[in-house]
């Protein structure tokens, strides 16, 4: 009788094994997903029964699944153009129409480079903008802090860090004597990129002075939690905007724990792209407090006197079409003789390493400059390394920084055009977190960006394929394991 139970249970457990593996296999086949991707899913289902289920929610849903929430975020657009609003937003519509006929100002590529930002993210043209570069935090603090100190009525923070240090609490006092003075000041801060770095104590004193600072998505369900907001934008009186890669914590200044130095870039625009990123803002604010930021002093901006053709691409898991990664290889696929790619993290999905490895082989000149290793966390960028093989073999030249702690973001095209922004070159930037990026259609900007890339060479060393691949194989094999979680890296 026991050896019969025995057998019915063991055949209970192989049913539902079974069930489980074709329920499985027929809803990530149904999903659509690359095939690569596809089968990295299943895989991981597969051997991990349960935990395959819980990151795969936690982490592999694409846009179809955000449905309320690219409503919301249509309803929050229509709604932020009041009628006080209109005549300016129409004057910066025409103005980009108009801008986008004249050949002798945009070639016919970049023009359709332009189109395509506006209809997969909405990311308006805009031309009145004084933009500056800031490398590292000690350029972008110091011209913050001023900035913020001289606001009138308006300042909006969001960071996927928010630590409570040294710099910090310099930001805070500023912060709250700001608020007494009657301006609005709102802050987002991604409540798991900083969780255990902000104290209770802080966040308090903020919020008993006056200052508005909310946890982004807090309050959603918890299988978003894999869907984190890692943009770094500030708006002051609607007409200042910063954009870049450095979060809000002293680290930035000193390098932290584990490295001497941060290398890291932002750029300070005063003009109409700040409007365009103070909707940004706006659309993460009432996802998180139900609040709409109607005023139009909000979206009011400068016009001077210099053009600076620009747009900000905005990209997130909700995006149906993954804006971020078209973004970039729309710009790879665009060059002609150069391209200069900065980034932390090099994890690659297919068509990113086709087109960087079809512009290498071409004849491009294509440079890319890396962060070698992590403090404590080593996965992403042992996986980078096959990634490196690859478009190294195909000719690309790849720089792995010394210098400190390597954070930028960026790509320069042609000395043509350039980007800088939150993204970082890996699958969680382009498909999986809310991110944002500057493309700039301005000469004299992607050379100053690309003397600083040529410049950071001095710091580097160089990748060899030849050499990594006779490297142990235990630890190429290491390697290429982690690579099979890229689509979660």
């Amino acid at each position: 009788m026991s050896i019969l139970s025995a057998w019915f249970g063991g055949v209970s457990w192989l049913l539902l094994l079974l069930i489980y593996f074709v329920a499985t296999a027929l809803y990530i086949v149904s999903e659509h997903k690359a095939p690569k991707s596809t089968l990295v899913w299943l895989l991981l289902m597969w051997l991990l029964p349960g935990i395959g289920v819980v990151a795969y929610l936690f982490f592999g849903r694409d846009w179809q699944a955000f449905g309320a929430e690219r409503r919301t975020r249509r309803m929050l657009r229509r709604t932020l153009i009041t009628p006080e609003q209109y005549p300016n937003m129409q004057q910066l519509q025409m103005q980009q129409a108009a801008f986008l006929r004249d050949d002798s100002v945009l070639s016919e590529s970049t023009r359709r480079t332009v189109k395509l930002f506006l209809r997969n993210s909405a990311a308006l043209l805009t031309l009145h903008n004084r933009v500056e570069i800031l490398q590292n935090a000690q350029e972008k603090y110091p011209r913050l802090l001023a900035d913020l100190r001289v606001a009138q009525h308006s300042i909006s923070m969001q960071y996927y860090i928010w630590e409570s240090d040294e710099f910090t609490q310099q930001v805070a006092d500023i912060l709250i004597e700001r608020a007494h003075t009657g301006v609005q000041v709102r802050v987002l801060y991604d409540w798991l990129g900083s969780l255990g770095s902000l104290e209770r104590g802080y966040v308090r004193r903020l919020r008993e002075a006056g200052v508005r600072f909310e946890p982004y998505l807090f309050s959603q369900k918890l299988h978003d939690i894999g869907y984190r907001n890692h943009r770094k934008i500030v708006v002051i009186d609607g007409d200042v905007g910063y954009l870049g890669g450095m979060n809000m914590s002293n680290e930035h200044l000193t390098g932290g724990r584990h490295f001497a130095a941060w290398r890291d870039t932002a750029f300070r625009v005063q003009g109409e792209a700040a409007a365009a990123l103070q909707m940004i803002f706006a659309v993460g604010w009432f996802n998180t407090t139900r609040e709409m930021l109607v005023e139009p002093r909000l979206y009011e901006t400068s016009r001077p006197d210099l053009i600076t053709p620009m747009q900000i691409v905005s990209g997130g898991p909700d995006s149906e079409w993954g804006a971020l990664r078209q973004m970039y290889f729309r710009l790879i696929t665009q060059a002609q003789r150069c391209i200069l790619l900065q980034s932390p993290f090099f994890i690659l999905d297919e068509s990113l390493s086709e087109a960087l490895r079809t512009a290498s082989l071409s004849g491009i000149d294509v440079r890319i400059m890396l962060q070698p290793r992590g403090g404590v966390y080593q996965v992403p960028y042992r996986a980078g390394l096959t990634f490196c093989d690859e478009v190294a073999r195909a000719g690309a030249r790849v720089y792995f920084y010394q210098a400190g702690y390597f954070h930028p973001k960026t790509i320069v095209i042609d000395d043509a055009i350039c980007s800088i922004g939150t993204a970082n070159f890996d699958t969680r930037s382009t498909s999986i977190n809310y991110e944002s990026n500057a493309v700039f259609y301005d000469g004299d900007l992607a050379r100053r960006l690309a003397q600083d890339f040529h410049a950071d060479m001095a710091h580097c060393v160089e990748f060899n394929s030849q050499q990594y691949r006779r490297r142990p194989w235990r630890s190429r094999f290491v390697d290429s394991a982690y690579r099979l979680l890229s689509p979660l890296l």
